[in-house]
């Protein structure tokens, strides 16, 4: 898949050519396990009860090292519903609430506040 079709469908990237965890990163399982628990996180609650519209969907994968998901450690793809991508494979497990709530600020920055501006 080029880099291209990467970067505008990010959907069609498959985990299975990206299974090794580098040092510093967090296993998919981990990072769902954090997800199922999301509800009982006050902000995170907070955040997603205020975003209008459908709620953000999010996923735990590796990610890529070009295309909009770049080196970031998270990304925020304005999807139907927006998807919410946790790069298991550069954020480590202790950043995992601080990198869900920064980019559902993004999330309720775009459907809040941009749609009326």
């Amino acid at each position: 898949m080029s880099s291209r079709e990467k970067a505008t469908n990010p959907s069609a990237l498959t985990t299975e050519a990206y299974t090794h965890v580098p040092k510093g990163g967090c296993s998919i399982e981990r990072c769902q396990t954090f997800l199922e628990s999301i509800d009982s996180i006050p902000r995170i609650k907070l955040l997603l009860d205020s975003i209008t519209g459908a709620r953000p969907k999010i996923e735990c994968r590796p990610c890529v090292n070009d295309g909009p998901e770049g080196a970031a450690r998270a990304a925020l793809f304005n999807d139907t519903p927006a998807t919410l991508v946790l790069c298991t494979n550069r954020l480590p497990a202790h950043e995992l609430q601080e990198a869900v709530t920064h980019e559902l600020v993004h999330a309720f920055d775009y459907r809040c506040v941009y749609v009326f501006v």
